[in-house]
């Protein structure tokens, strides 16, 4: 579904360049440039439904992945995606407990999950006085950094390893690399 989506955007995105060479002004094209590289980075790397779909194809049990609301700020979903390929990571085909990741400024815990992890300062905020959280590990920051939230999953029994990102990134490098639209200098490596 990714790809095909993916391949949806690219399509949209050459006709309106030709549209976009023809206006004169280079905002314009640099505006354009930055949203059509922020759709196709959604588009590659899916959304929360492609993360939950992907822990069920590997068998990853015992991590609850609620549905993000609209609060899910861009800093956020910056981490989000090597959070998700953290926890893949860590499946070696046992059952991770009962835990959960929460996301954006108004999701909560409902107190069914034993671990809750609460990813970035808006949502530590949100759910500073839900007593329903058993066991509460914040991943604070705005946004947090990546080794932060590696850590924390470690720490805390999900053996993630980080290095299974990088590895999924250098694919994804190599996968679009010599498309002649691809454009390196458009991308910068995540704090770590």
């Amino acid at each position: 579904m990714c790809d095909s989506a993916a391949r949806r955007i690219w399509r949209t995105r050459k006709s309106s360049n030709a549209v976009l060479s023809s206006a004169s002004g280079s905002p314009v094209r640099a505006a354009s440039r930055l949203l059509r590289n922020a759709l196709l980075l959604f588009a590659l790397t899916g959304s929360i439904a492609a993360g939950r779909h992907a822990f069920a194809r590997q068998g990853v049990t015992g991590f609850r992945l609620p549905n993000h609301d609209h609060t899910l700020c861009t800093g956020c979903t910056l981490v989000y995606n090597p959070a998700l390929m953290f926890i893949l990571s860590a499946n070696q085909g046992q059952d991770m407990g009962s835990a959960e990741l929460l996301t954006g400024k108004e999701m909560a815990a409902d107190g069914s999950a034993e671990v809750t992890f609460l990813l970035g300062d808006c949502c530590v905020a949100h759910n500073q006085k839900n007593d329903r959280i058993k066991r509460r590990v914040e991943i604070a920051g705005c946004p947090p950094r990546v080794a932060d939230t590696a850590e924390a999953l470690i720490q805390n029994g999900i053996p993630a390893r980080p290095e299974a990102f990088a590895r999924f990134m250098a694919r994804m490098v190599e996968r679009y690399g010599e498309d002649p639209a691809f454009e390196m200098a458009h991308f910068r490596p995540i704090d770590p």
